[in-house]
């Protein structure tokens, strides 16, 4: 795409017709002076256009969600005459970086310009680093000379995996444990009882919110899933998407659930995966190959969902009617989706993500599952 000045073109309209009525060497050397220029500009940013190249180097093409890479960008000026300005963007750091602004220099004949950028992959997906766009311009500042460069240079960034070292059954106890979103070594535990506190027992294991109700001393019971599959549930709707973009909730979401499938494939057993999305996906995992290929559906799909959650699990509820271990990924937690779902099996368990900007109405959720959920409850909070 090419600009040019709109003041220069005005003195060179405006010298032509003076030329042309009062006639004379004088005025048309004026028209002369300012044409040429016009000219050479063109030919000059022309020719520059098609000398300048962009070749690329990263680290590597495959990253996990949080996980930084390093980009390369080698500009080469091809031909022999100067180019004065350059103005570089990167189209890919641009979306990733919001403080990215480019970069603006010259390039001397035969000679190259060597960017390096960190980038630190803040969301899931797939993107074309080799999508850039140059700004040239002449030596006079009279023409712009856009032009777009894709060299089709794909990197691939998964969602974050955590290492989790269990997963226990629970039952009606809401137990919140914190987590470090960077870490890798994050667990989730809950718990299947209570029982009186027994003397010797580590001072951790006590559960001082009933032990603050009932005013004697209550330890948590733990008790680890031991079946042959499960069922695992997420909830991809678009409102996801606007709780709160600058914490990227969703991201973490997709994390957390996609480190329990990897955990259970991990222990041999079989899941069950129901998505609920634009496009509902209903999938079986028994191996690391299968969860490769759940890696790859998030890589180009975000929550588009619009169906209610609740609707979304009573359709498939032949599933976990008969018993069968089952989680729920969801962020749409509230009084209407406890309501809905309390009902529906007894072995659902409950996994959400809190934010503090959003306790207030967590905790609203949390009196309601006190009072009438009967199925497991996990909070994850950050």
């Amino acid at each position: 795409m090419i600009k040019v000045n709109k003041v220069y073109i005005l003195f060179i309209i405006s010298s032509f017709i003076f030329a042309y009525l009062e006639g004379g060497d004088l005025p048309y050397a004026v028209f002369y002076t300012l044409i040429i220029p016009f000219i050479i500009s063109f030919i000059f940013l022309y020719i520059n256009s098609r000398n300048i190249d962009v070749k690329f180097k990263t680290d590597k093409n495959t990253f996990s969600r949080k996980e930084q890479g390093e980009i390369t960008e080698i500009i080469n000026n091809k031909g022999y005459m100067p180019v004065p300005y350059v103005y570089y963007t990167n189209n890919s750091i641009k979306e990733l970086d919001s403080n990215y602004k480019g970069s603006l220099f010259n390039l001397n004949p035969d000679s190259d310009k060597w960017n390096k950028s960190r980038i630190k992959f803040i969301k899931r997906g797939k993107y074309n680093i080799g999508s850039i766009s140059l700004e040239l311009r002449d030596y006079f500042n009279i023409v712009k000379y856009k032009k777009d460069i894709n060299k089709n240079l794909l990197v691939y960034v998964y969602p974050q995996i955590f290492k989790i070292s269990e997963i226990n059954s629970g039952g009606r106890d809401i137990y919140k444990e914190n987590y470090s979103l960077d870490s890798r070594n994050s667990d989730i535990h809950k718990y299947k009882d209570i029982r009186k506190y027994q003397t010797g027992e580590s001072l951790k294991k006590i559960h001082w919110k009933v032990t603050a109700k009932k005013g004697e001393l209550y330890s948590k019971n733990n008790d680890n899933v031991s079946v042959n599959d499960v069922l695992l549930i997420l909830d991809m709707n678009i409102k996801n998407n606007y709780l709160d973009a600058s914490k990227d909730m969703e991201e973490e979401l997709v994390s957390y659930f996609l480190s329990v499938v990897n955990y259970f494939i991990n222990e041999g057993i079989r899941v069950h995966v129901l998505i609920s999305n634009e496009k509902n996906q209903d999938i079986v995992l028994r191996d690391a190959a299968d969860f490769e290929q759940l890696l790859d559906y998030f890589l180009d799909n975000k929550s588009r969902g619009t169906k209610n959650i609740i609707d979304f699990i009573k359709s498939y509820d032949e599933y976990y009617q008969d018993n069968k271990w089952a989680g729920v990924f969801t962020l749409q937690v509230d009084k209407i989706f406890i309501n809905g779902i309390k009902n529906l099996s007894n072995m659902i368990n409950l996994f959400y993500l809190a934010d503090a900007a959003y306790m207030p109405y967590i905790k609203d959720a949390e009196k309601e599952m006190e009072n009438c959920f009967s199925s497991k409850v996990l909070l994850i909070e950050e």
